[in-house]
């Protein structure tokens, strides 16, 4: 299963980290890196250039309309992104809490469907909740599970 983990920060904070911070952070991000091409997981990612260099790109009236910044104004942006295959359904949130610490707040995982292979796009939209099945939504990845707890050697390997 594909998922894309899209981790959020404040720039601000960013840019007020020591290059201390920064190094750490890179060093965290490049185990991270190392290990899921070790595992055959990472499939890719990046980090979008800053929200000052964005341009947005909006239908006005039937015709595109183009406006400098993000499409949302928010103290928090999307700072990077990874692309993972993961084995099961616990591997992406697991993946997710890794992630987060003070610089990174926030992290989505969400399935990704190949529209290539229009039977995996069955398994995140189905009816839900309407009789007519004209409500569609992702379907849950699970129900009741929790994300489960990162290994230690894992941690330890994160965390240096």
């Amino acid at each position: 299963m594909k998922y894309v983990l899209l981790m959020y920060a404040d720039p601000a904070h960013t840019q007020a980290m020591t290059a201390g911070d920064r190094d750490m952070m890179a060093r965290k991000h490049a185990a991270l890196r190392a290990e899921l091409t070790g595992s055959g997981e990472l499939l890719g990612g990046a980090g979008p250039a800053y929200r000052a260099d964005t341009t947005t790109l909006r239908l006005d009236g039937g015709a595109a309309a183009t406006s400098h910044g993000p499409l949302i104004t928010s103290r928090v942006q999307l700072t990077a992104y990874y692309l993972v295959r993961c084995p099961d359904v616990d591997r992406a949130p697991a993946l997710a809490a890794h992630i987060l610490d003070s610089h990174v707040t926030a992290v989505e995982f969400r399935p990704v469907h190949d529209s290539a292979h229009p039977e995996q796009r069955k398994q995140f939209y189905r009816p839900r909740g309407s009789a007519s099945g004209s409500d569609l939504g992702p379907a849950p990845l699970s129900t009741g599970s929790k994300p489960r707890q990162p290994s230690r050697s894992m941690s330890a390997r994160w965390a240096r």
